[in-house]
């Protein structure tokens, strides 16, 4: 949705914005339509490296730092999905013997 309308440089700026100083390899978007990459600490005597994956609404790390990108890339629209699908996921967890649950929200 949001993830995928995204280019290879917008991500590659993101990911070089929170880790300033590693190296960022292998970036590309999966079939699910999320962006991954492996990350590299070459300064570190250790072989410390990982593989970030960044979807529309979540990050495997820094997912903060990436809600408030994509909100600046795509404003009130990417913010107001966010908030659907955050609303989705709560009412999920709402015990079925409440039965139906009609929320409404202001936004």
């Amino acid at each position: 949705m949001f993830v995928e309308r995204l280019n290879k440089d917008q991500v590659y700026a993101f990911l070089k914005q929170v880790y300033p100083n590693y190296s960022i390899a292998g970036l590309y978007l999966t079939g699910d339509k999320d962006w991954s990459a492996s990350v590299c600490n070459e300064r570190s005597t250790i072989d410390y490296s990982w593989n970030d994956y960044l979807s529309d609404f979540m990050a495997s790390r820094n997912e903060n730092e990436w809600i408030e990108y994509l909100y600046h890339i795509f404003g009130e629209e990417y913010k107001r999905a966010y908030l659907m699908s955050f609303l989705e996921d709560m009412m999920e967890d709402i015990p079925k013997c409440f039965g139906d649950v009609a929320l409404k929200f202001d936004y």
